[in-house]
C-alpha cells in the first residue's frame, strides 16, 4: 500500500514538473527592470504539502514567489539588498478588484545581491476571469511598477495537479 502511495506521489510530482516545463512562461515570468532581474512564480495550491507541511487554509489562498537579482556588475557594497518591511509592495489585480497581500515574507537566502519573497493572497477569482495580475509596486530595488499577467486556466491546471498529491 505504501509503495502504491509513494509511486502515485512520485507520478504526481513528475506531472507537475512536466506542466512547468511545457507551460513555464505561464507560471514563471521574468522581467528586466533597469538591469535588475525580477522573476515571479505562481506556487500551486498545495505547494506546502509537497514540502511536507500541511496548510489547512491552502484552498483559500494563492501564493507567489518573487526573486530579485542585481546584475553581476553592480554587486558591490553600496547596492546590497535592503531588509525592510514589504507589506505594501505587492498587489493582486483580479477583474476589477485589487487585493492586498494577506501575508508577505522575505525568504532568508544568505545573499546580499538578491532577495526572495513569498506573498499570499486570498483566493478570490470570479468566474469568467481569464487573467490575473501580480503587481510589485517597487520603491526599493528597481523603482518600477512591475506587472506579471497569469492565465487563470494555467493556475487552475497546476492547482488541480498539486491537489492530487
Amino acid at each position: 500500500m505504501i509503495g502504491l502511495l509513494m509511486s502515485a506521489c512520485h507520478s504526481g510530482k513528475k506531472e507537475i514538473k512536466a506542466f512547468y516545463a511545457n507551460n513555464g512562461q505561464a507560471l514563471v515570468q521574468e522581467q528586466d527592470a533597469g538591469g535588475i532581474g525580477v522573476r515571479a512564480s505562481y506556487l500551486p495550491v498545495q505547494w506546502e504539502r509537497m514540502l511536507g507541511r500541511e496548510n489547512p487554509d491552502a484552498a483559500g489562498e494563492m501564493t507567489f514567489k518573487l526573486n530579485i537579482a542585481l546584475p553581476a556588475s553592480s554587486r558591490e557594497e553600496s547596492r546590497k539588498m535592503q531588509a525592510v518591511s514589504v507589506d505594501t509592495l505587492f498587489w493582486l489585480v483580479v477583474g476589477s478588484d485589487t487585493l492586498a497581500a494577506q501575508f508577505t515574507q522575505r525568504i532568508s537566502n544568505g545573499s546580499t545581491s538578491s532577495a526572495e519573497y513569498l506573498t499570499t493572497f486570498k483566493r478570490a477569482v470570479p468566474a469568467g476571469t481569464a487573467v490575473l495580475y501580480f503587481v510589485m509596486n517597487d520603491w526599493m530595488y528597481t523603482h518600477h511598477k512591475l506587472v506579471f499577467p497569469f492565465q487563470v486556466t494555467h493556475i487552475n491546471s497546476i492547482d488541480s495537479l498539486s491537489s492530487r498529491l
